[in-house]
């Protein structure tokens, strides 16, 4: 196998740079002990489909597809390569105790939006079904926040106080106790908020579905410490070090109702609708256009999340929205759009994609934190020629990852994963990660991916948040075992 492997290379010229050679000694490995799934993939994106295969598009299709998707599907898996994911995917489900498992892959070699598994222990499991994304919305927020502000003329480098000043809101942002100067509190700016330099607060504790969700000012000010809230205070000089911050997004959150006096998803739903996030919300709270697709949240025991809701509600941006894999591919393909031509007829300005992606991102602790730099809302790394966008997430009972190929050879390309599960759904994602990756992304951006898993360092609520829970992550393929020191 090792020797065919090597020849399907040597035959497409895939050694002609140390990019593709990183791509040949991978190949091998995985033909060796990737499973069929890897061999039929490497096979395929080598030497294109074989005679006579159908080009017909995956098992689901949405009844409309919008622009964004549009622009997003290049190509499709014959329907042999896809029964066998299913197939291990399946199997990964059972060994890992995940309920289901929903993936969204853009790419041009393939494009692919599967689920397995079951929504709520009975009932299969297919893309349409919403779950949450727990820290992927910090992306989706970042975006918006960019571009509404943008909108206003408001720079990024804004004063937060100075911006809370012109609103009714009470809050203002102070420093914590101590020796630290007051002026700091007036120094924190719109993108310290987003590229978690500003504050603290690194978890955003869930609450029952069934209570009306506080204000996020009852939550900022300290005045619900029963849910596990402090009040936000600056412990740091601000835009001088990283540290997570789901803080910095409550407050981001805040300012934007208060400035328009309306709820963040009344706010958000013009731009979410236009972005490709149709199938996507920032209410916690059911919606009719989703009845009957909500996917429970397990824990790790087999047991429903807060039943019988199955899920808890979030704060909107720092970890709250709700929706289908495919919608979040959706988004990053309007993203990068926007970001690869300043003339683009997309929704998202290419201003607001540069600064997300480019502008603003800075290094300050965040390689040594997840092994990549920090722009707004998302993680940023070089992987070879490329420039990729990763972010991982969880809440109780839902885990999720993504990996977004932005500048590049490889610009495009698109891998987002969710579960319903707890701890155990991570291991799960990083497995589903290695197969996923094989249909449609290069083996450098994979590479690079895992890189920054390795590279995470944290504890407690930090592993929780993260997505991080269990310190062993299986490696890139199947048999390649990597441990995370915590």
């Amino acid at each position: 196998m090792q020797i065919e492997a090597r020849s399907m290379l040597d035959a497409q010229g895939m050694c002609r740079s140390w990019m593709r050679f990183i791509y040949c000694v991978v190949a091998t490995y995985t033909y060796s002990f990737g499973g069929g799934i890897a061999r039929d993939v490497i096979a395929r994106c080598l030497l294109g489909p074989p005679a006579g295969a159908s080009s017909t598009p995956p098992y689901y299709e949405s009844p409309q597809l919008q622009d964004s998707e549009k622009r997003a599907r290049k190509h499709y898996m014959e329907p042999i390569s896809l029964e066998n994911l299913r197939g291990e995917l399946e199997a990964l489900l059972q060994k890992r105790g995940v309920r289901g498992v929903s993936i969204a892959l853009n790419g041009p070699v393939s494009h692919l939006d599967l689920a397995v598994g079951t929504s709520d222990g009975f009932v299969s499991l297919t893309p349409r079904h919403w779950m949450e994304h727990a820290s992927l919305s910090k992306t989706v927020a970042s975006v918006f926040a960019t571009q509404y502000f943008t909108d206003k003329g408001i720079a990024l480098t804004e004063s937060v106080n100075l911006l809370l000043a012109r609103t009714a809101s009470p809050f203002r942002l102070r420093v914590a106790e101590g020796k630290m100067p007051q002026a700091w509190a007036d120094s924190v700016q719109l993108r310290h908020l987003m590229d978690h330099s500003g504050l603290g607060m690194h978890y955003v504790h869930g609450v029952p579905l069934d209570t009306d969700f506080p204000a996020i000012l009852s939550l900022i000010s300290g005045e619900r410490r029963d849910l596990g809230y402090q009040a936000i205070e600056v412990s740091k000089e601000p835009g001088a070090r990283f540290g997570y911050s789901g803080g910095g997004f409550l407050v981001l959150q805040h300012l934007i109702e208060e400035m328009e006096g309306k709820a963040i998803e009344v706010v958000c739903r013009p731009f979410l609708d236009i972005t490709g996030l149709g199938d996507f919300s920032f209410d916690p709270k059911p919606l009719p256009r989703a009845e009957g697709r909500y996917a429970l949240g397990f824990s790790d025991a087999g047991d429903v999340i807060a039943p019988p809701a199955g899920r808890l509600a979030f704060p909107a941006f720092a970890a709250g929205a709700l929706g289908t894999p495919r919608a979040l591919a959706n988004f990053w393909a309007e993203l990068i759009a926007a970001y690869s031509d300043p003339s683009a007829k997309v929704p998202i300005l290419h201003a607001t994609a540069v600064a997300v992606l480019r502008d603003h991102v800075r290094d300050l602790g965040s390689v040594d934190f997840m092994g990549a730099c920090m722009g707004l809302g998302v993680f940023v790394m070089d992987a070879g020629p490329n420039k990729v966008a990763v972010h991982q997430a969880a809440n109780e009972g839902f885990r999720g990852v993504y990996i977004a190929c932005f500048e590049g050879p490889d610009a495009g390309k698109v891998m987002v994963v969710l579960s319903n599960g707890d701890n155990n759904a991570t291991l799960l994602n990083v497995q589903v990660g290695n197969l996923s990756a094989a249909v449609a992304l290069p083996a450098i951006l994979a590479i690079a991916f895992y890189h920054c898993l390795l590279k995470y360092r944290g504890s407690g609520s930090e592993l929780l948040q993260l997505g991080l829970g269990v310190p062993v992550l299986v490696g890139l393929f199947h048999g390649a075992g990597l441990v995370l020191a915590v």
